[in-house]
């Protein structure tokens, strides 16, 4: 079963994101993506990125229900600071890293990201095939 990964690149505020459509609130988005994993089974997502200013609370609401999720805490994150952490998160989940050395080495560029993984050890989630 290969991992199911959300990643929100938005504006953020200490109680939601700003997405298209409007700001979204936090407990209504966990909601939402609950209600989607309660559907999906085995292919359920597993990781939410939320790549956004103050989010740490949207990844503690989260990772209540699913594997991982990782968010930039309480503090407003720069854009290029932002883009840095995805690439270089992506790029190591891509080349075959755990999802623990790609957070690490994402961290790099931007210290306040928060990886928050309660039930599952982040050292043994792999893009593709579980190892």
């Amino acid at each position: 079963c290969e991992p199911t990964i959300v990643h929100f690149a938005c504006h953020g505020e200490p109680t939601g994101i700003y997405l298209k459509g409007g700001y979204l609130d936090s407990a209504d988005l966990a909601d939402a993506i609950l209600a989607v994993n309660k559907e999906r089974g085995a292919q359920r997502i597993r990781l939410v990125i939320a790549n956004a200013c103050m989010s740490g609370d949207l990844a503690r609401l989260l990772s209540e229900a699913i594997d991982f999720g990782i968010a930039h805490g309480e503090l407003p994150v720069g854009d290029d600071d932002a883009v840095q952490f995805s690439s270089t998160l992506f790029c190591g989940l891509g080349c075959g890293l755990s999802l623990l050395a790609s957070f690490k080495a994402a961290k790099l560029s931007s210290p306040p990201y928060q990886l928050l993984a309660p039930r599952f050890d982040p050292a043994q989630f792999f893009l593709g095939q579980q190892r």
